[in-house]
């Protein structure tokens, strides 16, 4: 019998129907995901140090371009040159796909870009595709501190 695995998304958005959306799909789906929604980009490092000291770090990192005060490059920037935190997934979220920005999200690291879809049945979509490829697709880093084992 398999073990249910539950994952963590931290999803930065500052939009609360984006974020509302987001959590009513997920939990409409059942799916065994925690979302935890951040709308302060100035906080994300600060929100991952403390996530990191209670050994719950995020298995993936949903990040919307365009923020206040800090950008979505900037707080990816962050993240991937961070010591601890460059190993999480960082999937960019965007309501525009300009080729600029997409190839300037990848050079600083994005695993993934994705555009904000502008219909329910799009939405859905996306995000059971996203779901399935990150979640049952793909095996994701460990991002919580293992026992040290030898044999």
């Amino acid at each position: 019998m398999s073990q249910v695995k539950h994952y963590t998304i931290l999803m930065v958005e500052d939009d609360h129907d984006d974020r509302h959306i987001t959590q009513a799909f997920f939990a409409e789906r059942g799916y065994h995901i925690n979302v935890q929604f951040l709308d302060d980009s100035d906080k994300v490092i600060g929100f991952l140090e403390d996530a990191a000291m209670e050994g719950i770090l995020p298995n993936l990192i949903l990040l919307d371009l365009n923020l206040p005060r800090k950008n979505g490059f900037e707080v990816l920037k962050e993240l991937k040159s961070h010591s601890q935190f460059h190993v999480i997934p960082v999937i960019i979220v965007s309501g525009t796909s300009y080729a600029q920005e997409v190839n300037e999200c990848y050079r600083l690291g994005a695993n993934s870009f994705v555009q904000k879809p502008f219909t329910d049945l799009l939405t859905q979509k996306k995000i059971e595709t996203f779901v399935e490829y990150w979640f049952n697709v793909t095996e994701l880093p460990l991002t919580q501190p293992q026992p040290n084992i030898s044999l």
